[in-house]
């Protein structure tokens, strides 16, 4: 089961990554096409994240009580048509329109991989965090992916995408239906408002920090290649590469930083991260030349991939019965940290005239966010590893003891067997 659900969190996250972020090398090519100013044209990516944002808030805590498959596929058909729809778009606002729909539709699939994620493999911490990784994966790669493919099909014709995401999506959609068992909500499963889900002990915190996180990391992100070439006169094609390091950073913290973090605890992981993306930030903050962002963009991302997974992890902890709607919270969570970067990067950035004062906000947001999650904590999820191993010694004391018994009632039985 764990490698099933890997490879088809995968393929969710991977096409639902590749539609959001295959639409901002098109957009040229847009306004163009509908004939509209640039900054309309990027009204597009906005409406797309606007839908994600509204639609998930109300259909996170619906989806905690019924029955995931079918809201998954659901989801997925939905987020397939509009999505062909994209490319038959006569006019603009009607582009604005399936934009809106298909951010919407993905709000409804992707948390539900999220939340089946624990349900489908157990309470072990590390193959958790494996699949969660894979998941995390499709999302890196699709960002890897699909800015360069963007770029190339925009040269032929931006229309294309959209049918091959789309048909794909709907041929993931059957694979999805027969491969992934009812998952109806436990007799413990209640309705848990947004509001009471933040009345719980640490919840507001852990989301406080969790804002914290994505909000140095998508200032640096977003106004990074702006400071790159207008700062520094560096070329677009050593920027691409730049952005390349990054999206290969982030992937590989995905498939193997997972491993790494899941032999500690969530809250470990996250003060590890939080050191190695501090010194980042830091090196980022002296304005450094082209070559060594790139060095440094390695690691920061990495971070960042391994990351989504273990952060996710610490916040579905909270509530063991409200998963959908944490999934929905954390995502809308992090939609908002990417709104705000967009809003104090560029003031930042003038501020300073180079990357100084957003490399030293993301340093100082980066060190609050892990300092926001209690020493008690760790020490509560130490207490709880231990017991955990220790469950586990004494059940693997029982089998052995029990193998024992079994041989001294029934030697022959048991003895392997020579000369077969």
């Amino acid at each position: 089961m764990d490698r099933k659900l890997s490879l088809l969190g995968f393929a969710v996250m991977f096409l639902i990554g590749s539609d959001t972020f295959v639409v901002a090398p098109l957009l040229p090519s847009l306004a163009k096409t509908y004939d509209v100013s640039t900054t309309q044209s990027g009204w597009l990516v906005s409406i797309y994240a606007i839908g994600y944002a509204l639609t998930g808030l109300v259909s996170g805590p619906i989806s905690d009580r019924g029955n995931r498959r079918i809201i998954l596929t659901l989801g997925m058909v939905v987020f397939a048509l509009a999505t062909v729809a994209c490319a038959i778009s006569p006019r603009f606002w009607t582009m604005f329109t399936f934009r809106f729909i298909t951010g919407g539709a993905a709000a409804v699939a992707a948390p539900q991989v999220w939340a089946m994620i624990p349900a489908l493999v157990g309470p072990d911490q590390k193959r958790i965090l494996r699949v969660m990784g894979y998941t995390t994966a499709g999302l890196s790669i699709a960002q890897v992916v699909g800015v360069p493919l963007g770029s190339l099909l925009a040269i032929i014709d931006w229309r294309i995408i959209f049918p091959i995401i789309g048909v794909c999506s709907l041929g993931l959609t059957v694979t999805l239906w027969y491969q992934i068992p009812d998952l109806h909500p436990t007799a413990a499963a209640k309705k848990v408002p947004y509001l009471t889900l933040l009345h719980a002990p640490q919840a507001f915190t852990r989301f406080l920090s969790y804002l914290a996180y994505t909000l140095a990391f998508f200032t640096v992100f977003t106004y990074a290649p702006t400071w790159l070439e207008d700062g520094l006169g560096t070329s677009k094609v050593t920027v691409a590469l730049i952005v390349l390091a990054g999206g290969i950073g982030n992937t590989i913290g995905s498939l193997f930083g997972v491993r790494l973090t899941g032999r500690m605890t969530p809250v470990r992981a996250i003060y590890l991260s939080a050191t190695v993306m501090g010194i980042a930030y830091l090196t980022l903050a002296v304005s450094p030349p082209p070559i060594v962002v790139g060095l440094v963009f390695l690691p920061l991302f990495a971070c960042g991939g391994a990351m989504l997974s273990v952060r996710m992890l610490h916040l579905q902890q909270l509530d063991n019965t409200a998963r959908g709607t944490i999934s929905t919270l954390t995502s809308a969570v992090m939609y908002l940290g990417t709104t705000v970067a967009g809003l104090i990067g560029g003031p930042l950035l003038t501020l300073t005239g180079n990357f100084t004062a957003i490399g030293i906000t993301a340093f100082l947001l980066s060190t609050a966010s892990a300092l926001m999650i209690r020493p008690s904590d760790l020490g509560e999820e130490v207490n709880q590893q231990n017991g955990r191993h220790a469950e586990a010694a004494t059940l693997r004391h029982r089998r052995w003891t029990t193998i024992a018994d079994m041989r001294q009632r029934n030697p022959h039985r048991l003895r392997p067997a020579h000369g077969r």
